[in-house]
């Protein structure tokens, strides 16, 4: 829209109607950053190509510079103040400071089978019941929701716990939630007692996740794996190396219990 409107404005820029129309869309569309880059650049070059032709045929004719605020300086100025609040946004965004931490919310009756297992029924109550994390789950899932009923579901430390259901139940779309990847529609969950909704990054942290499909990078080595994954949770670069090589004894004794 912006480049249409540029290119019609300075094709037709003779026209006295379009002269002012032009004014205004010129400072109305700063606010689009790309805009201010591409205009800047326009600009930039016209200013040039005016001041090579004046100053051969035009005597004592003093060249502009581009960087006056009414060629280039406003685009640069317009630049520099979106791209300040753009980062801050984007931090924002990172760390869901716009998100509100939402807490347990009892779950309405025609989100519940009337057919509920007895085992589900009770795990819910217990989840219900225990808002302090008494029992000590690592994992705690209150009421998500997203494609599917809502889900209340404890894990205790050093308990192994299966999630099975058929194709298509939400299997994939619950560990997509406690890992970040999209966003649950209701309810939270508590990874070592820190949100997933509020407290990612630490979530991020305490949880490792093998997806569906192959998460390995067939242009990555083994160590560069290793050094990449260990990166993502947090670990200072400092202590990579040694993490990295400790990681690589840890597997080859784990392959050759196996092998």
């Amino acid at each position: 829209m912006t480049t249409i409107s540029t290119v019609i404005s300075q094709t037709l820029k003779d026209e006295p109607d379009l002269t002012k129309v032009d004014n205004i869309l010129t400072k109305l569309f700063l606010i689009f950053p790309h805009y201010c880059f591409g205009r800047g650049l326009f600009d930039l070059s016209t200013t040039y190509q005016t001041n090579i032709i004046s100053l051969r045929y035009i005597p004592g004719y003093v060249p502009k510079s581009p960087l006056q605020f009414d060629i280039v300086g406003r685009n640069i100025m317009c630049l520099s103040i979106e791209g300040f609040v753009f980062f801050i946004f984007a931090i924002c965004v990172q760390y869901r400071v716009f998100i509100s931490d939402r807490i347990c919310v009892r779950t309405s009756k025609n989100l519940i089978s009337s057919n509920e297992d007895e085992n589900v029924a009770a795990e819910r109550q217990r989840i219900y019941a225990d808002h302090n994390n008494i029992n000590g789950d690592v994992l705690r899932i209150i009421d998500l929701l997203k494609l599917l009923k809502k889900i209340c579901i404890g894990v205790k430390q050093g308990e192994c716990f299966g999630l099975l259901g058929i194709n298509g139940s939400g299997k994939s779309t619950t560990f997509k939630m406690l890992t970040g990847e999209i966003s649950m529609t209701n309810g939270n969950a508590f990874v070592n007692n820190y949100s997933v909704i509020k407290q990612l990054d630490d979530v991020h942290q305490n949880l490792g996740y093998c997806p569906q499909f192959d998460a390995l990078d067939s242009l990555l080595t083994a160590r560069e794996h290793l050094y990449f994954y260990a990166r993502l949770h947090g670990i200072k670069r400092k202590n990579i190396s040694s993490v990295s090589v400790f990681s690589s004894y840890f597997i080859d004794i784990v392959i050759e219990q196996f092998y």
